[in-house]
């Protein structure tokens, strides 16, 4: 019991400066851009995951045709968390997850990346969640540098 309870900590601690450092970039993303998502406050446009909070936001109002506007896949995410818990706690005692959910989550990630796709070609720039953020730090770097160069 005392070894696991090291190697939990141990984890915790591999993880717990990564998670600081994402969680102090994602405030001051969100003080300077108006957004917390890295891609879109780092270079100006919308990620894979743009519309999710949205989305939730409005399944939680019952607002389900629009909670699949702002994001079509955002069912899929508690249910790969609840598949994961599922997995964890029946294959616990083995050292890395099941093959099975493996391939769940490549699934997942090209479901995700062709749902993306579709989005950029149909709604980009002029749909929301899929606009462009004119305050993303490129762009505040290019407008400082043309403005340099005069």
């Amino acid at each position: 019991m005392n070894r696991d309870f090291t190697q939990l900590k141990n984890k915790m601690r591999k993880t717990a400066k990564p998670a600081v450092f994402l969680g102090i970039y994602m405030l001051l993303c969100q003080l300077v851009t108006g957004t917390i998502c890295i891609m879109e406050s780092s270079v100006g446009i919308p990620c894979p995951g743009c519309g999710l909070t949205r989305a939730w936001r409005s399944c939680a109002q019952m607002n389900y045709a629009a909670a699949f506007r702002w994001h079509p896949l955002f069912w899929l995410i508690p249910c790969m968390a609840l598949l994961w818990l599922g997995a964890h706690l029946y294959y616990r005692k083995k050292a890395e997850s099941p093959r099975w959910f493996r391939h769940c989550l490549v699934g997942c990630f090209v479901l995700f990346v062709s749902v993306y796709a579709v989005r950029m070609v149909l709604f980009f720039p002029h749909t929301a969640p899929m606009v462009t953020n004119p305050d993303s730090f490129a762009r505040r770097i290019l407008r400082a540098f043309a403005g340099w160069l005069g």
